[in-house]
């Protein structure tokens, strides 16, 4: 499944940046930026790092509060020699990729005019290196900094491992029946309790995860099956309480109307919880990627 969102897609195109998990990473000016983006709709976060910042770190603050209002600035911050911009998602994903883009070009130019220089996003050590992937992060790394990022990956690679499937589709299944089974009695007060189709899903994830069920490959497909007995839990529970007769033409007609919104809104949250699940273990891969070298990326 496709990691990145339409408006990154579309923004990858206009800057000439390369894709990674649920990022995009490049260079503009001799500068690098990240920008990640988890859903539409959702904040932006553009990334980069500096060096020379220490002397300019006023005047780059009086920058960027001068562009907040008119880029839909979240927040910004200046942490060391990192610099990172949240920005609200308020149009449709192609003006907003066009919107970024034309910020981009500007923070360069406003870089470029400070006499700051591109830096490792670990170290702040000047210059263009090589960019990663460790987790979420995706940032240029010097060669000190890709020694020690390679050696802390492949001890917390092995960490990553013992979760279990078993115990998360345990935690899963039975967090999905008890939501199965409040359907089923919210039926037999009179409730609308096909809305709790939309936690089935919702309900096995958190529960997967509590167990400490294994984050890998797997999961969401662990999660969407849990779903799916929860919501045959409450079916079965919204006929029995309801005590439907075949003579009952009334009572079963409701009951299956029911059951059938139940099961459109669990669809839906099914969906959606997997999607979701499925970009976060892209984005937390404990795996060191290499997105591109110190040549820069590659159209």
């Amino acid at each position: 499944m496709k990691l990145t969102t339409k408006t990154l897609t579309k923004l990858r195109l206009l800057l000439k940046y390369t894709e990674s998990g649920a990022s995009i990473i490049g260079r503009s000016e001799g500068f690098w930026f990240s920008i990640s983006h988890t859903d539409e709709g959702r904040p932006i976060t553009v990334r980069t790092s500096l060096s020379g910042l220490d002397e300019r770190r006023e005047e780059l603050k009086s920058f960027l509060d001068s562009i907040s209002e008119r880029y839909h600035f979240r927040s910004s911050e200046i942490k060391g020699s990192d610099l990172s911009i949240e920005l609200f998602q308020k149009l449709a994903h192609e003006r907003t990729s066009a919107l970024i883009a034309e910020l981009i070009t500007e923070l360069a130019h406003e870089f470029n005019a400070l006499g700051l220089k591109s830096a490792c996003g670990f170290c702040g050590m000047e210059g263009s290196f090589t960019a990663v992937r460790t987790g979420s992060d995706v940032k240029e790394a010097c060669p000190s900094c890709m020694s020690r990022l390679d050696a802390d990956m492949e001890s917390s690679s092995g960490s990553s491992e013992n979760g279990s499937y078993i115990r998360g589709a345990l935690g899963a299944s039975i967090a999905s029946v008890l939501i199965g089974i409040a359907w089923a009695v919210a039926t037999a007060i009179g409730a609308f309790s096909a809305l709790f189709g939309f936690a089935f899903a919702l309900a096995a994830k958190k529960a997967y995860l509590l167990f400490k069920g294994k984050k890998a490959a797997q999961m969401p497909f662990i999660i969407a099956g849990a779903a799916f007995l929860g919501l045959v839990v409450a079916m079965v529970g919204d006929l029995s309480l309801a005590s439907v007769s075949p003579d009952d033409i009334y009572t079963l007609e409701g009951a299956t109307s029911n059951i059938m919104i139940g099961f459109a809104f669990s669809l839906i949250g099914t969906y959606a919880t997997m999607t979701t699940t499925i970009r976060e273990l892209g984005m937390s891969s404990t795996k060191l990627e290499i997105v591109y070298g110190e040549e820069g990326p590659q159209a």
